[in-house]
């Protein structure tokens, strides 16, 4: 997330739970993010940019309960 203008700008609160994974509270949208362990964040990230490009960008923002990018190469949403 360093330096980069759009988690600034959309993560409201970070954080770590006692097992060292890391939960992501976004400004827009009544969502969590399940981030998991820190290692590969960048790719994480990329991957919840992209759902959030590809599938909240049509007013979805609400419909999603939680959002889990912790496992490699997958993004799970949970529905409300």
């Amino acid at each position: 997330m360093a330096n980069d203008e759009f988690w600034d700008a959309q993560i409201e609160q970070v954080h770590v739970e006692k097992n060292g994974e890391v939960v992501l509270t976004p400004l827009v949208g009544d969502h969590i993010i399940e981030l998991g362990k820190l290692d590969n964040y960048e790719e994480k990230l990329r991957n919840m940019k992209a759902f959030y490009k590809q599938v909240l960008a049509d007013n979805n923002w609400n419909k999603y309960k939680t959002v889990s990018v912790k496992y490699k190469n997958q993004v799970i949403a949970k529905r409300r």
